[in-house]
């Protein structure tokens, strides 16, 4: 039967993105570069470049090895340090940008 189980059969009627969905994906399109969020982890933001352990020790954070460390989010990591998360992942941001 068509739609079952999210099965695509040619039963079914394609539909139309909602506007959200369309800004999201043109947002995404446009991106050519890692786009740095704050409930990432510190070790996914060194393992796509390991150039940004010199923005975390800007920041007050000396422990990049650490495996608690590695694994926290940016935001936990902030707290933890008393950094302000929004402007670490700005200048994560620029400086993925920059690498373009």
């Amino acid at each position: 039967p068509a739609g079952e189980a999210g099965r695509v059969t040619p039963l079914d009627k394609p539909r139309a993105l909602t506007y959200d969905e369309a800004a999201i994906l043109v947002e995404r399109l446009g991106e050519n570069h890692m786009q740095v969020e704050k409930t990432m982890s510190l070790g996914q933001v060194l393992q796509a470049d390991r150039g940004t352990a010199r923005i975390f020790m800007e920041f007050g954070m000396h422990c990049l090895g650490c495996p608690h460390a590695t694994a926290e989010s940016l935001e936990d990591a902030c707290a933890a340090h008393g950094a302000n998360v929004d402007e670490l992942v700005h200048q994560l941001n620029e400086y993925f940008a920059e690498k373009e």
